[in-house]
């Protein structure tokens, strides 16, 4: 990009443009675009590099599954959220468990529909939804029934759970 289309490009909402400047003023634009660039080209590669790793920290890894006992039994430390798309609460749970998957690599995260897994309700004796439910070597460690009103409750409910299954 030249000096003029970068110049024109700081300045779209302003009433200056290019031909307006005299030959000192776009010497000065030019210099001082040589002075800062080096700067400037560092931010944008350290800004790409951190949305490139937000990107991958929040990725979501919430795997839908269709077999409770292979998830649990597969995986020494799991998380599963059982939910019902019917259910408003229950979404609530979800942006927390996308960000939590991300932060928490070697615990597997998972989510049951009971309305298509209804043998789920009375397996775990569960008679409220939304339930995240902790696993370590297939046994049920705690639960979180509900949906607490307050985001910041309900992320600090999930990753207790977590806490609990490294411990």
């Amino acid at each position: 990009m030249g000096e003029q289309e970068e110049f024109e490009k700081y300045l779209e909402d302003s009433k200056v443009s290019w031909d307006d400047l005299n030959e000192e003023q776009k010497k000065g634009f030019a210099f001082a675009r040589a002075l800062f660039a080096p700067v400037l080209n560092g931010i944008a590669s350290e800004l790409k590099s951190l949305e490139e790793k937000v990107a991958l920290i929040c990725q979501p890894k919430v795997d839908t599954i269709s077999s409770v006992e292979d998830f649990i039994s597969k995986n020494r430390l799991a998380i599963l959220d059982v939910y019902s798309d019917n259910c408003p609460a229950c979404h609530r749970y979800n942006p927390i468990l996308d960000v939590l998957s991300g932060e928490n690599g070697g615990v597997a995260f998972g989510k049951v529909n009971v309305e298509e897994h209804r043998e789920v309700l009375d397996k775990f004796d569960l008679n409220a939804i939304p339930v995240i439910m902790a696993f370590k070597d297939g046994k049920l460690v705690d639960k979180v029934v509900g949906a607490n009103p307050s985001l910041s409750k309900r992320y600090q409910k999930i990753s207790d759970l977590v806490k609990k299954l490294r411990a």
